[in-house]
């Protein structure tokens, strides 16, 4: 039992080691606005042979339509309707669930899949780095990081999708919504009982 658990803490630390090494790898990439950005969950965009990012053109057109459809709203002939406002992301999931056209991953849209699209940096040329962290080594869960660590921030790091100006109308459309949610929002009363 001995030998064993002294092989598991020589393990345990090994493990921890080369997670550390990798964290400072990556660390030392983002600072010289480079690093591993995998593109395979990102619709839109595709590893190329020389390492860069290259748009994916039919998966971007998807991307753009997204967008067009929040700022704008949506019309088509093969559902019969239209809209004249921009769209709610679980409006636009239902649409593109009713076309038949699903995520990245190959699932139907939700209205928080959709949001992910809209609120992702990406698409407008940019990439935010450690926005999740992982716990620890051993149960590889990621949480979203809000400040226990530092993000690096690449402007201009590949071609973008998107003007920046229209994902900057989407991001003001999206926290406009949020507060105004968030102000109509009622309290409930509070109750004092006097003893």
């Amino acid at each position: 039992e001995t030998y064993l658990g002294l092989i598991s803490l020589f393990a345990q630390g090994e493990s921890e080691s080369k997670s550390e090494s990798l964290k400072w790898s990556y660390i030392r990439r983002w600072k010289r606005g480079t690093g591993i950005y995998p593109t395979w969950s990102l619709l839109g965009y595709e590893m190329g042979e020389d390492g860069k990012w290259q748009i994916v053109e039919a998966e971007a057109e998807l991307v753009r339509i997204i967008y067009d459809m929040y700022l704008n709203g949506y019309s088509s002939p093969q559902i019969y309707m239209s809209f004249d406002k921009g769209m709610h992301p679980a409006e636009i999931a239902e649409k593109l669930n009713a076309l038949e056209i699903r995520t990245i991953k190959n699932n139907p849209w939700t209205g928080e899949s959709v949001k992910n699209i809209l609120r992702n940096e990406k698409y407008c040329g940019n990439v935010l780095c450690q926005k999740t962290m992982t716990v620890d080594v051993f149960s590889h869960k990621a949480i979203k990081n809000t400040g226990q660590k530092t993000q690096y921030f690449i402007e201009g790091h590949h071609e973008p999708i998107i003007l920046k100006s229209d994902w900057d109308r989407v991001q003001q459309m999206i926290d406009e919504k949020y507060y105004r949610k968030r102000r109509g929002r009622r309290t409930k009363p509070r109750i004092v009982l006097k003893g």
